[in-house]
């Protein structure tokens, strides 16, 4: 069926004018991930606008595309002229232009910037290092200073906007939309792209790792052996709650037709029974009569309502009432509080107490549930030892750490110990690790570079199926996720921080699909950064711990040292070295581990 829902009045350009003198060959042909650079943006393009025009010199080399082309107008004058070229060639007013080597266009944000209010000429990305602006919406309002600076033989893009109406989107207000920052990574030199091409976003790895995985069945169990456990099916109550009609005050259960005969201001009724919470035998009651009644207590029938306590006198047998009706009948209907059938669990829901009190009220004694995963741990490194290290040497704790987060998420730590840095020793671990029917593995250490990368080749050796190595992100570029039948395997580098950071951010969503959770990925927020933070290298999302908390009305997020105890790992995007003091920035907090 052809896609109908396409952005209003707005067209997709392609820039593919360029020289590529730098890269060597035409980069829009080049090949990343299966299909060339320009066929990446076309696919993104295709899910957006219905009209879609190439600017380009060499069109017969994009025939492939089946897109409409058009050419420079102003020749020899760089981007500028192919922005100018693609305004004076479609019929929407304005248009989302790229140039052809950004391969990682985000559709959420392109999506964002064609649709922002006001009367604007260009809306653009402001980064730190500037404006974006071939990743940018122009409408066809800028095209007279466009051909001014043309005529002039300027032919620099920021310099046009200084004469134009601008809607900066800055850092800020880009976190709001996208966390990957990639998207803005442009292929100058074959080792840009050699360097997008070995690494995959922390969004992309969590997508792949999670889309791999699936329960491991399910098993019936008591409700008091049900907290913090998973929904294996939907869970709706077999009965009402309340069953019965119910009294909500210490008071007289009485009949509406007793006490609202006209003319009369006190109507006095006899007392013919009392009725206790949890009585069973209830006798009905009759004209003008009235049953003492406590809260909770089944009402007799015949009982229309219920008349406080404090409204009532008593006097030899008899109980004198207000005549009229109250404005309240201070009774509970039948399932009131729970309907009959009502869910109250989804499938995919963690239990927790608040699940547990209507389950039981609703009748439930027993549900299904997820089985707990069983997770292998095991730490690789000459260096380690239990107790007492010499000079060289380190305690063990990365087994220490992994087992507690394990049993916080739920699951069944397993510990292999340690394992020296050779391969015959790894491989045998390995085996033991997959002998003992675990749904998951986890090593830490032997990740380095070259001959140290002892733990890969022992994962391939043991015929290991690697679905991700080379994570765009800092510290755990190394980390490599791979499967052997349903057993996944998780390979961490040594240091305690990162592996702690790891878990949180990659192996955590992996154990909550493993135990059924119906939404496995994490749950990042905002906080305001109360320290500024300072980077030594960008181009990668860096992973720093920090400590979050409320600060009047609001949260914010302090980074933290090496060793400091740490509650939350702030995202730092790639394109950042300094993030100021008052920023917001995403955090990923570690409460709600399961849920």
């Amino acid at each position: 069926m052809k896609k109908t829902n396409f952005l209003p009045d707005t067209a997709g350009i392609i820039l593919a004018g360029g020289a590529s003198s730098r890269f060597g060959s035409n980069k829009a042909l080049a090949e990343f991930r299966g299909q060339t650079l320009i066929e990446h943006e076309a696919a993104v393009f295709d899910k957006l606008f219905q009209e879609q025009l190439l600017v380009t010199n060499t069109a017969p080399e994009y025939e492939f595309l089946h897109w409409p082309s058009v050419s420079d107008i102003f020749t020899d004058c760089g981007p500028l002229a192919g922005i100018h070229a693609g305004l004076k060639n479609i019929a929407n007013p304005q248009a989302f232009i790229a140039a052809c080597d950004m391969p990682l266009l985000n559709l959420r944000l392109i999506e964002f910037l064609c649709q922002l209010p006001g009367s604007w000429d260009v809306a653009l990305p402001w980064l730190d290092n500037g404006p974006e602006p071939l990743y940018a919406v122009y409408r066809q309002s800028c095209l007279p200073a466009i051909e001014n600076n043309l005529n002039k033989g300027q032919r620099k893009i920021t310099r046009m906007l200084a004469d134009l109406k601008i809607r900066k989107v800055e850092y800020q207000e880009l976190q709001s939309i996208i966390s990957d920052f990639t998207t803005f990574h442009n292929i100058n030199r074959p080792a840009d792209l050699k360097a997008i091409s070995k690494f995959i976003s922390l969004d992309q790895a969590r997508r792949t790792i999670t889309s791999r995985l699936q329960p491991d069945g399910c098993r019936t169990i008591s409700l008091n052996d049900a907290s913090g456990r998973v929904a294996a099916a939907n869970l709706p109550t077999k009965r009402p709650v309340p069953n019965f009609i119910q009294s909500r005050m210490d008071g007289f259960a009485v009949r509406r037709a007793d006490i609202s005969e006209p003319g009369k201001k006190m109507v006095s009724l006899g007392i013919s029974a009392e009725i206790a919470a949890g009585c069973t035998n209830i006798p009905a009651i009759g004209k003008g009569e009235a049953a003492r009644i406590m809260t909770g207590a089944h009402l007799p029938a015949g009982g229309s309502l219920v008349i406080p306590l404090e409204e009532c006198r008593e006097n030899n047998g008899q109980v004198l009432v207000k005549a009229g009706l109250p404005r309240k009948n201070y009774i509970k209907k039948t399932g009131s509080d729970i309907r009959a059938g009502e869910l109250i669990a989804e499938k995919g829901t963690k239990i927790t107490a608040s699940h547990l009190h209507r389950l039981a009220a609703g009748g439930l004694r027993e549900i299904p549930v997820y089985r707990r995963v069983k997770v292998a741990i095991l730490s690789t490194g000459s260096e380690l030892v239990e107790k007492e290290p010499c000079p060289g040497q380190t305690i063990s704790a990365n087994r220490i750490l992994l087992s507690a987060l394990l049993k916080q998420s739920g699951a069944v730590p397993l510990d292999l110990g340690l394992v020296k840095d050779r391969k015959e020793e790894i491989r045998a671990a390995l085996s033991e690790a997959f002998a003992s029917a675990v749904r998951m593995i986890i090593t830490t250490g032997g990740m380095g570079p070259g001959k140290f990368d002892l733990v890969s080749r022992c994962l391939e050796m043991s015929r290991v199926n690697i679905i991700c190595r080379g994570i765009n992100i800092r510290p755990g570029a190394t980390t490599l996720f791979g499967l052997k039948d349903k057993t996944a395997v998780f390979a961490l580098p040594g240091p305690p921080p990162a592996v702690q950071t790891l878990f949180y951010e990659l192996v955590l969503p992996a154990l909550k699909k493993l135990q059924g959770l119906a939404k496995p990925g994490p749950q990042l927020i905002k906080a305001e950064l109360d320290a500024e933070i300072t980077l030594n290298k960008k181009g990668m999302l860096n992973l720093k711990g920090g400590w979050l908390t409320w600060k009047a009305d609001h949260l914010t997020v302090r980074p933290m040292g090496r060793g400091a105890d740490v509650n939350t790992i702030i995202h730092i995007p790639p394109n950042r070295r300094l993030v100021r003091r008052g920023e917001l920035v995403t955090v990923l907090p570690f409460y709600g581990i399961m849920g």
